[in-house]
C-alpha cells in the first residue's frame, strides 16, 4: 500500500487503482516513484500475469497536479520530468498485458498513462486531452510519441494544438480505446478484459509486445532480425508445448505463463 495508491492481487490479476478522487486522481510527485515501482515489480513478477489501471471514484486521472508545478525552479522540474519518465517507461515496457479502465476525466499525463497501456476500454463518461498548452506547456509524459504513433502525425497536431477534449465515442472512432461501455459496466468489463489476458499464455504476449514496440521504431530487417530469435525462444517455453499438446489432444489448453 503506497500513499494514494491502491493494489490488489487477484487470480493473476494486479490491480492498481489511483486514490485521490476529490482532485480527479491528479498525480502528485510523491506517487510516480512508488507507481513505477508497482509496474516494473509487475515486469518481474511470475504470479502477476495482467495488470489492471484504474482511478478512484469517477474519474480516470486528471493528469499532474497543477498546484505542485513551478515550485522549485529549474531543479525541482527535472526531478518532476525525470520521476515522471521513469513512470511512464514502466507503464509502457511492462511485459505484462496493461488494462486500463478510462471513465470521467484522462487528462495531461492521465491520457499519456491510458495510452501507455495495452487496452483502454473507456465509460461513455470519458473526456481525453492533451490540455497542456492551456498552461502554456507542451506535452509531456511521451504524449507525442503515444498519440503520433496511433494517430498519425497530422491528427495527433491537431488534438495537441488545439488541446480539446476528445469524448469516449470519438476515442473509439479513433482507435485510441478498444470499446466504449456504460459507466456502470466499466469495472466489469475492464476486469473480464484483464482476467481473460491473465489466463493467456504470458510468453507470447509478452514477445508480441515487444514486437509491436520494436516496429514502431525499426526497419523491416530490424524488426525481423528480432523475430528470429523471439520465436524461436518462444518454442522453448512451457506454453507452447501445452499449446501443442492440447491442440493435438482437441482439449482447452492450461496456460502456466512460463
Amino acid at each position: 500500500m503506497q500513499p494514494f495508491i491502491r493494489t490488489e492481487l487477484f487470480d493473476g490479476v494486479l490491480t492498481v487503482c489511483l486514490q485521490r478522487p476529490e482532485q480527479k486522481n491528479a498525480m502528485l510527485v510523491e506517487m510516480r516513484a512508488p507507481l513505477a515501482e508497482i509496474f516494473e515489480h509487475a515486469a518481474v513478477a511470475q504470479d502477476i500475469r495482467a495488470v489492471l489501471l484504474m482511478g478512484d471514484g469517477p474519474d480516470f486521472c486528471a493528469g499532474a497536479d497543477v498546484k505542485e508545478m513551478g515550485r522549485g525552479g529549474l531543479a525541482d522540474a527535472t526531478n518532476r520530468t525525470q520521476l515522471m519518465q521513469r513512470l511512464m517507461s514502466a507503464v509502457v515496457h511492462c511485459p505484462k498485458p496493461v488494462v486500463c479502465a478510462v471513465s470521467g476525466f484522462a487528462l495531461g499525463m492521465g491520457f499519456s498513462l491510458a495510452l501507455a497501456g495495452d487496452v483502454v476500454i473507456a465509460s461513455d463518461s470519458a473526456r481525453m486531452g492533451f490540455v497542456q498548452q492551456k498552461i502554456g506547456l507542451p506535452p509531456d509524459a511521451g504524449a507525442v510519441w503515444l498519440l503520433g504513433r496511433q494517430l498519425g502525425t497530422t491528427r495527433a497536431k491537431e488534438l495537441v494544438f488545439s488541446a480539446r477534449l476528445v469524448e469516449a465515442q470519438e476515442a473509439f472512432q479513433l482507435g485510441l480505446v478498444e470499446s466504449v461501455v456504460a459507466p456502470d459496466q466499466l469495472l466489469q468489463a475492464a476486469r473480464a478484459k484483464a482476467h481473460w489476458l491473465a489466463g493467456c499464455p504470458t510468453v507470447c504476449l509478452s514477445m508480441a509486445k515487444r514486437m509491436f514496440e520494436l516496429a514502431a521504431v525499426s526497419t523491416f530487417d530490424e524488426f525481423m532480425a528480432h523475430e528470429r530469435y523471439a520465436v524461436p525462444l518462444s518454442l522453448t517455453s512451457t506454453d507452447f508445448r501445452e499449446g501443442v499438446a492440447a491442440f493435438k489432444e482437441k482439449r482447452a489448453p492450461n496456460w502456466t505463463g512460463t
